[in-house]
C-alpha cells in the first residue's frame, strides 16, 4: 500500500473532534464549540463545550475551563506533548476509525 498523507489546519482538527464527540454522545453539533490550546511547553489540549444555549457557548472562557478541570478523555489523559504527536494521533484515528 502506498503511504497516504493528511495535513489538517486548526479548523479541520476541531471539526473532526467536535463531530466525533457529538456523534458518540448524541449531541447536536451546532450546540458545540471547541478550541485547541498550546501551552509554553508546546503541549496541545482540546477543550470542547456542548450546551443547548448558543448564547452560553459564546461566553465561555476556555482558558478558565482549562485551568479548572482535569483531563477526561478516553485515552491516557496526559495530553499530547507536541503538535507532531497530535498530528500523528489524528492520522492514526482516521486510518483506524478509533476515535
Amino acid at each position: 500500500m502506498t503511504a497516504k498523507f493528511f495535513k489538517y489546519n486548526e479548523d479541520d482538527i476541531l471539526e473532526i473532534l467536535l463531530e466525533t464527540i457529538c456523534k458518540e454522545n448524541d449531541f447536536y453539533e451546532l450546540d458545540s464549540k471547541g478550541v485547541l490550546l498550546v501551552n509554553d511547553k508546546d503541549e496541545v489540549t482540546f477543550i470542547g463545550i456542548f450546551d443547548e444555549s448558543y448564547d452560553k457557548l459564546k461566553k465561555i472562557d476556555f482558558d478558565e475551563v482549562n485551568q479548572s478541570m482535569e483531563y477526561n478523555g478516553t485515552h491516557d489523559g496526559s495530553g499530547f506533548s507536541s503538535l507532531a504527536e497530535l498530528s500523528e494521533a489524528l492520522k492514526k484515528a482516521i486510518d483506524t476509525g478509533d476515535f
